[in-house]
C-alpha cells in the first residue's frame, strides 16, 4: 500500500480506539471493489473493523491498536462512486456501495436514515434506482 493508505489506515485505527463506546458508520469515497475480492486498501480496512469487531489486537507497520476495550460497534461501511448498488457482508458487517451520482441525465443519490433500535438503515432512493432497507449491526 501506499504511505497515504497507511496513514488513513493508522488514522481509523486510532478513531476507532477514541470513538469505543458509539455506533460507527465509516463512509469511503470508493471501496475499491471489483465484485469478486477487494482491493489491498480495503482488506486492511476491513482487518481493522474485524479486530476491532472481535475485540482483538492488530498490528499495522509495527504499531499495533489494542481493541479489547472497545464497546461501541461498526454498523456499516457505506461507500459511493461504485458504478453499482451492491451489499456484501465482510466479517458480518454490511459493506454498502451506490452507484454513480448520475445515470443518463438524471442525478441520483441515496437519503439515508438510520434507526438504531430496529437495527436497520433506510435508503431512499432519488433519482434512477431502488429504495433499500438494509440489516446494520446495531448494540
Amino acid at each position: 500500500m501506499s504511505p497515504f493508505r497507511w496513514q488513513q489506515a493508522h488514522w481509523l485505527s486510532n478513531e476507532l480506539l477514541l470513538n469505543a463506546d458509539d455506533n460507527i458508520v465509516i463512509v469511503m469515497h470508493m471501496f475499491l471493489y471489483d465484485g469478486k475480492t477487494a482491493s489491498e486498501f480495503s482488506r486492511n480496512i476491513m482487518n481493522i473493523l474485524e479486530a476491532h469487531k472481535l475485540r482483538s489486537v492488530i498490528s499495522l507497520e509495527g504499531k499495533e491498536y489494542d481493541f479489547s476495550r472497545s464497546k461501541g460497534q461498526v454498523a456499516c461501511v457505506l461507500c459511493g462512486h461504485c458504478h453499482k448498488d451492491f451489499v456484501i457482508n465482510d466479517y458480518s458487517i454490511p459493506v454498502i456501495g451506490t452507484t454513480h451520482f448520475r445515470s443518463g441525465n438524471m442525478p441520483t443519490y441515496d437519503i439515508i436514515v438510520f434507526d438504531w433500535e430496529r437495527g436497520i438503515m433506510n435508503m431512499i432512493r432519488v433519482g434512477s434506482g431502488d429504495n433499500r432497507i438494509i440489516n446494520i449491526v446495531n448494540r
